[in-house]
């Protein structure tokens, strides 16, 4: 009996919070700090192993196939553009990070810049002179979030602008993430941290949590200037994979004494060429991907914010002023 009371009072208890942070969010709401500090002693990355570990449990070929068509369902998932047929896959975990055919994802090679991932945009916008970024309505400092020295600045080309987006990945989004142009991989950073949700909602009422979760910064140049690919955690993913480096792996149980912010960088000898399409890396469930980087000003958003997209559609454009045919000789020649 005795037994029975606690565990639903530990049931209850966890349960009822998430209600009033669903009311909150709701209303409006940022966090409290009762609220803050409930969430940072929450076991969240030992919970998103776990489901990393039950994801890749292998159940009889009957059971397995009922999950992936009951989550496929739900989610609005076309099993025809998997590789091969959706019945093989032996886990949710493989099915969660599968391939997709050829073609299933065109590339606008016109475009400068394409999705690196099916999802929706979170937002997209201009960094302010001084690295700021507005998220949800939310202030963000660049550096902090690449964990750059903040004290030395990032110059800008003339006549060139800092652009972002941010592309949110839902549990039943293609998994897998690519490169958005053409760029070269100069270093990375992997930066220990949290691993809190990333839905929408949860971005506007949790202050800073793209600077709190744990992410891979990947640092490079191409031909307009910085660019910056970004891949960040969160809750249920039971960890990142990147194709450049196996032994990269994120959410790893050494890391759970790290305190937030540590971070181990990495400087690549040789510089690693990426072209659009080129595959980065899987997330093992959903979570989102932001970029940064500098661009000339006759470049324009081609999407908004809650826009839908998919891997390879255009991001970015040419505007009227950098699409006349004196822009587009320049770009040929390489100016």
């Amino acid at each position: 009996m005795k037994r029975g009371l606690l565990a639903l009072l530990g049931l209850a208890v966890p349960s009822a919070w998430v209600l009033h942070v669903n009311h909150d969010i709701s209303q409006g709401k940022t966090i409290s700090e009762t609220d803050l500090y409930f969430l940072s002693h929450l076991p969240l990355r030992k919970f998103s192993r776990v489901v990393g570990f039950v994801n890749e449990t292998q159940f009889p070929s009957g059971i397995q196939n009922r999950l992936i068509k009951t989550f496929a369902s739900l989610y609005g998932i076309n099993l025809e553009e998997c590789e091969r047929d959706w019945q093989q896959y032996t886990s949710m975990q493989e099915f969660f990070t599968r391939a997709l055919k050829a073609g299933a994802r065109p590339i606008d090679h016109q475009a400068a810049l394409v999705s690196p991932a099916d999802g929706v945009v979170l937002q997209c916008g201009v960094v302010g002179q001084e690295g700021e970024l507005c998220i949800k309505g939310v202030p963000y400092d660049e550096r902090e979030f690449v964990q750059e020295d903040a004290s030395i600045p990032a110059p800008l080309q003339r006549g060139t602008q800092r652009l972002f987006c941010i592309i949110y990945l839902a549990p039943g989004d293609y998994h897998r993430f690519h490169s958005p142009a053409t760029w070269r991989l100069c270093s990375y950073t992997h930066i220990s941290g949290h691993l809190y949700s990333v839905h929408p909602l949860a971005v506007k009422w949790l202050t800073g949590l793209f600077c709190l979760n744990e992410r891979v910064v990947l640092k490079g140049k191409w031909q307009f200037g910085k660019f910056i690919y970004a891949p960040v955690g969160a809750t249920n993913v039971g960890s990142m994979a990147f194709v450049f480096d196996k032994k990269l792996h994120t959410n790893i149980q050494e890391d759970d004494v790290l305190l937030t912010g540590s971070k181990v960088t990495k400087n690549l000898d040789c510089p690693v060429t990426f072209l659009p399409g080129d595959e980065l890396g899987t997330f093992r469930m959903g979570s989102s991907v932001v970029l940064i980087f500098d661009a000339p000003k006759s470049l324009e958003f081609c999407v908004s914010p809650h826009q839908k997209v998919r891997m390879g559609q255009p991001l970015v454009s040419w505007g009227k002023a950098g699409n006349g045919p004196f822009a587009r000789w320049r770009r040929a020649l390489g100016f």
